[in-house]
């Protein structure tokens, strides 16, 4: 019984009959697909670009290579002839510099700017119009590239453009800020420092004067002198002595009134 007479034996391409059996098989350029019945072409050109030296095309079951405007294909594979310098045939192509490349060209920008959508045109690195287009600028830096296929004989897209280009007026910011901090975090240490210094001194000088105790309650006074604590702030005199005139002159400890303002503290 020859299998491959009813429906081609289920085969989408050749059905080849044996002994008691039957079998599929795909053409040239094509290969199996999981249900082993179906074929699929093969794209050579994803293989070493089919081994074409410039424009490969994938075809239904095969390839063809090609060449660019200004070159000859030889040998079915590869291209002889002088590569035309497109960025001469049209004067103000690009903004600023243009690169010839075999076949095509492309444009660059130079510092301060980035290419356009259109892939020709400089715009200057504004930060607001960057961010709206989803550009980026990469320091003042352009560095982005868009080749065309103007000229070529096969027409694919252009690649998008990606503007690198940080503003260097951020980075400067952004020190600024960094140095801010550090300074005010070294201040607060050298504050805190200070105070846990300064407070077990204090201490022991308030225990060790004989003129007050905890309670700053006022003993062993001379008979000479007088002692009193000011009503009107929080200053506690030490010594009062008076003169000729009768007049009381008061020697404060300015360390006293301390506690009240930070940079007294840090001085005395």
């Amino acid at each position: 019984i020859n299998e491959c007479d009813t429906n081609n034996g289920g085969c989408e391409q050749d059905c080849i009959n044996t002994i008691g059996s039957y079998q599929c098989q795909c053409r040239e350029g094509f290969q199996f697909t999981r249900n082993g019945r179906s074929c699929a072409d093969i794209d050579e050109c994803a293989d070493k670009n089919g081994g074409c030296e410039q424009i490969c095309n994938n075809t239904l079951g095969s390839f063809q290579c090609s060449c660019l405007i200004g070159f000859t294909l030889t040998n079915d594979a590869f291209c002889s002839g002088k590569n035309i310098n497109e960025c001469a045939l049209v004067d103000n192509r690009c903004s600023h510099d243009c690169v010839n490349t075999p076949g095509s060209y492309h444009c660059t920008c130079k510092d301060g700017y980035y290419l356009s959508n259109d892939s020709h045109t400089c715009l200057v690195c504004n930060l607001e119009e960057v961010l709206k287009s989803r550009t980026i600028c990469k320091g003042l830096v352009t560095i982005a590239t868009s080749p065309t296929n103007i000229g070529a004989i096969e027409n694919t897209s252009s690649s998008s453009l990606m503007v690198l280009a940080i503003s260097s007026g951020f980075i400067i910011i952004i020190v600024i800020i960094g140095i801010a901090s550090c300074v005010v975090i070294v201040l607060l240490i050298v504050v805190i420092y200070k105070r846990k210094k300064k407070q077990p001194h204090h201490e022991e000088q308030a225990h060790d004067n004989p003129m007050f105790h905890r309670g700053d309650e006022i003993k062993d006074i001379p008979a000479n002198k007088k002692m009193f604590r000011s009503t009107t702030s929080r200053l506690r005199y030490s010594r009062v002595t008076e003169d000729e005139d009768g007049l009381e002159d008061a020697a404060a400890d300015p360390r006293d009134d301390c506690k009240y303002n930070l940079f007294c503290r840090i001085l005395f």
